[in-house]
């Protein structure tokens, strides 16, 4: 597990120190992203208090296998969320997670060579307000839905376990 401060990206980070960490697999948090993006290089707006993490594991499977990463994060990101903050998240298939219509969070999956990182943005602990000007109509956050703070430390453990449990049937069972 890598924790960092305000960097680039989290999965540009990954992609770069993994193959001298672990080649298995690691983890990487920042309590900030400057670079942060979603599908199609789109900007992700990611200020300080959200959880911003990515996962990197070898790509192991046969590339069409691979595809469903994606919405394994999305379902594990969505049962961490309704476990640990009581808020019940849509899936919008194929990366994302909204509240009420409005995106609460994002997966990209990235693969180079033969590692693959999935990486999400989870709007935790920020207003609305603080979200940059072009998502804010858009976009939410669980301290908006919910008038509390939560633990970023918390959300990603039990974000990582339940990914890990989903991944671990994936593979027994495909």
């Amino acid at each position: 597990l890598v924790v960092a401060g305000e960097l680039a990206s989290t999965n540009d980070l990954a992609f770069e120190l993994t193959p001298r960490l672990d080649p298995r697999g690691a983890a990487f948090i920042a309590a900030a992203q400057t670079g942060g993006r979603g599908r199609f290089g789109r900007e992700w707006s990611s200020p300080e208090g959200n959880l911003y993490l990515s996962v990197s594991r070898p790509l192991g499977e046969a590339v069409e296998k691979a595809g469903i990463i994606s919405l394994l994060a999305g379902l594990a990101l969505a049962r961490t969320v309704e476990a640990e903050t009581g808020v019940k998240p849509d899936v919008k298939w194929p990366n994302d997670l909204q509240v009420k219509g409005k995106k609460l969070a994002g997966i990209l999956v990235e693969a180079r060579g033969d590692l693959q990182v999935v990486g999400l943005g989870l709007n935790v602990n920020t207003s609305v307000d603080q979200l940059s000007p072009e998502v804010a109509d858009i976009a939410t956050t669980l301290l908006a839905e919910t008038g509390r703070k939560f633990g970023i430390e918390q959300l990603a453990a039990a974000f990582l376990s339940e990914f890990a449990a989903l991944e671990k049937k994936f593979e027994a069972d495909p």
